[in-house]
């Protein structure tokens, strides 16, 4: 099969966001050392195609960065974790967003105003930055301290690979900050690599009141991270991404 150009992709995702092919899956954080108590599910984004294909956020998420077209995904994948939430009051849901889409504007105000008028809801809502892409200076701090007055959490994804750290710079005061799964995979390797993975997870901690450890894949990784001091952990080994179910 033909790659698609950046251009096909962009508009594939647009007429899947019409045609209300965008599906969530979801897959739990959980704590690293009682693994029934779990803090939220992070909403994972999948395309639908009509031929029942299903297509995974690495296959059209770089195209919609490249082209600076994120901002309407973004605000898309949301609004529906929004909706699950106002169906759903025992849900908290967490939602990737790239850093691109961290700026207040005509975009985000139907959002915006939607949480205003539904603190509960905004109470169970983590909204994610993404280490793929910079974050503006000034406006990301910004819309993050926006949604964090509403009542949302803001999370740093990725923390210690790309713009991570950058971002967390930016934001100042993040909820929560998640520690790169390839700092989980490498950690155990050698004194070394496990040793960077604790000097993260401290540097989180000094950041955020919690901190998640992703990609956490086996018995052996989950005994990493407990002695890496994260308090929460994602991946694999404590559950898949399963699609939610639509009402």
């Amino acid at each position: 099969m033909l790659a698609l150009s950046d251009i096909e992709v962009v508009r594939e995702v647009s007429e899947a966001m019409r045609a209300g092919q965008v599906l969530l899956a979801t897959q739990p954080v959980r704590s690293v050392f009682d693994t029934e108590l779990e803090l939220y599910r992070e909403c994972l984004a999948r395309l639908s195609r009509t031929s029942g294909e299903i297509l995974y956020p690495a296959s059209f998420i770089p195209s919609l960065e490249r082209l600076q077209m994120m901002r309407d995904f973004d605000a898309h994948v949301v609004s529906q974790a929004i909706e699950q939430l106002r169906q759903h009051p025992h849900l908290c849901l967490g939602v990737n967003i790239s850093a691109q889409s961290a700026t207040i504007d005509e975009i985000w105000g139907p959002t915006l105003a939607a949480l205003e008028q539904a603190p509960a809801v905004a109470r169970r809502l983590i909204v994610e930055i993404t280490e793929s892409a910079p974050m503006e200076r000034g406006r990301g701090r910004q819309f993050c301290a926006r949604l964090q007055h509403l009542g949302c959490r803001i999370a740093v994804d990725d923390f210690g690979v790309g713009f991570g750290v950058h971002t967390a710079m930016e934001i100042t005061s993040p909820d929560i900050v998640k520690i790169a799964g390839s700092l989980v995979t490498e950690a155990g390797k050698s004194a070394g690599t496990t040793a960077r993975l604790a000097r993260m997870i401290s540097l989180a901690a000094s950041t955020a009141k919690h901190v998640i450890a992703e990609g956490v894949e086996s018995l052996a990784d989950l005994h990493v991270v407990q002695q890496a001091g994260a308090g929460w952990v994602q991946g694999y080994y404590l559950g898949t991404a399963a699609l939610e179910q639509r009402q």
